[in-house]
């Protein structure tokens, strides 16, 4: 373990791909800084996922490292089908439709995977394909076929996305592929779970409703990117345990000019309720092809980390990019070089403050300004669900959060809350005896000296689990 005052605060999630599948690069990631896998069920075989699976979980104990694997399910995605040499050319002003009949696609028409598609637009409809790069405007429909204009051209290919900004379409967020990739999930032991395209509560509700029938706890992420899911954000996030601000699909659904407020939104509404968020898309995209990032990558990491993102996502930079390694390696220095800005560290507003009144949220509070005030190496936090740790982690304090769990699937929740360092204790501790191998595990990690100061925090012996109600402060000897 690296010393409190090397140690990056803000997680870093990778995405595992071809680039990075390889054992040699998947430890080398590891040590670069990455903190969760992403496996994207949207592309590869469910067999090339869990042998994923099986490789990081491999590298992480080879490693003695504790690393979350979060599954991201496709959701209701529409994609174009196949064609000839798997691209075509599309040239501005002229025609192009949209079929949803099975069959090879030509420079006229392809091919989507959604048969509603007909029903659920309108003449004038705009519809986006490769990532909002080309744009059509539809011009008719027939049962099977939208017939468009094609208004930005240019080349198309295989198994890109479609969007259809403004347009609520018939279709359900959770699809029968996502419960069977889910459940699959479930059975392997992914820590967490992200759901695409969620656009209200009960998207979240049904899918919390399938891991309860299975007996598994799975962290759930609601990605949000959907106008609608804007519109509902609150009530998505009071029924999710994070959030994921997933740019790519959001800048076509928003216009773009919108995106950035829309991501300060987002991670705002997430720290107010001590919820992990995740800011994705294009963090380092110039990295895919090129050793070295441009300046405003580095200044856009640097923001969404001031603005309180607790992880940066990794896409193609990691999953098929040429340089994965070195990818995780600047976002690691730019996120150490931002951490130190004294800004970081600042106790937030009365308004953050009084949101809350139960004892929880102001220990958690009063432990971060008390180990500001006495300059204390670490808040230590043994947990058994994982809260104590993510309501200090709201409050952003310099000082590492340690939090201590006899069970590996909470520490590797915790994996994915900034700041927080997941350690194992053993399980049974009377609370004296806790206290005692809190700081043994301390001292063994290299995480405090003789004389440094540790800011406890704890639930009672007889309290519930989750119920933080005792701090205490005390000089290591």
């Amino acid at each position: 373990m690296s010393s409190p005052d090397n140690w990056n605060r803000t997680k870093i999630v990778c995405t595992i791909g071809p680039s990075s599948r390889p054992s040699e690069i998947m430890q080398r990631l590891i040590q670069a800084g990455m903190d969760v896998a992403r496996l994207n069920f949207s592309h590869g075989t469910p067999k090339e996922h869990l042998r994923d699976f099986r490789e990081i979980r491999k590298s992480a104990r080879r490693l003695g490292r504790i690393i979350g694997i979060l599954q991201d399910l496709p959701g209701p995605k529409i994609r174009t089908g196949r064609l000839p040499n798997r691209e075509v050319e599309l040239t501005a002003g002229k025609k192009f439709s949209l079929s949803t009949r099975r069959a090879m696609g030509d420079n006229s028409r392809v091919q989507v995977n959604y048969k509603g598609l007909p029903n659920d637009v309108k003449k004038g409809t705009g519809i986006f394909l490769s990532d909002g790069n080309l744009e059509l405007k539809v011009e008719k429909t027939t049962p099977t076929e939208v017939h468009c204009q094609v208004v930005a051209g240019g080349i198309l290919k295989e198994h890109q996305g479609v969007n259809v900004p403004g347009v609520r379409l018939n279709v359900d967020a959770f699809t029968p592929l996502d419960r069977q990739y889910l459940l699959l999930g479930l059975k392997a032991g992914f820590d967490f779970v992200a759901l695409s395209f969620v656009r209200e509560a009960a998207d979240v509700k049904r899918v919390r409703r399938l891991t309860d029938t299975q007996g598994r706890e799975v962290f759930i992420i609601a990605k949000i990117e959907k106008h609608e899911a804007l519109d509902n954000l609150d009530q998505i996030i009071e029924v999710s345990d994070g959030a994921m601000v997933a740019r790519g699909d959001l800048g076509i659904e928003i216009p773009l000019a919108e995106v950035p407020a829309a991501q300060k939104l987002i991670i705002d509404r997430c720290n107010r309720v001590g919820k992990p968020v995740i800011t994705a898309t294009q963090m380092l995209e110039s990295m895919v092809e090129h050793p070295r990032p441009t300046r405003a990558e580095v200044t856009d990491i640097a923001n969404a980390i001031l603005e309180g993102s607790d992880a940066l996502m990794l896409s193609a930079e990691t999953a098929c990019g040429s340089y994965p390694v070195e990818a995780v390696r600047v976002l690691n220095e730019v996120a150490g070089a931002t951490e130190r800005k004294p800004r970081q560290h600042q106790i937030p507003s009365e308004e953050a403050r009084s949101l809350h009144h139960q004892i929880a949220d102001n220990l958690s509070l009063f432990a971060c300004v008390m180990a500001s005030n006495l300059g204390a190496k670490v808040i230590a936090a043994p947990t058994r669900t994982g809260r104590t740790a993510r309501l200090v982690s709201r409050f952003r304090p310099h000082a590492p959060i340690v939090a201590l769990s006899s069970n590996e699937l909470i520490q590797r929740e915790l994996s994915l809350s900034f700041g927080v360092i997941p350690l194992k204790i053993r399980k049974g501790l009377s609370f004296d005896r806790l206290l005692e191998e809190t700081k043994s595990i301390l001292r063994e990690n290299g995480l405090v000296e003789e004389g440094d100061r540790v800011v406890f925090l704890a639930g009672s012996p007889h309290s519930e689990a989750g119920q933080t109600n005792l701090m205490l402060v005390e000089e290591m000897r």
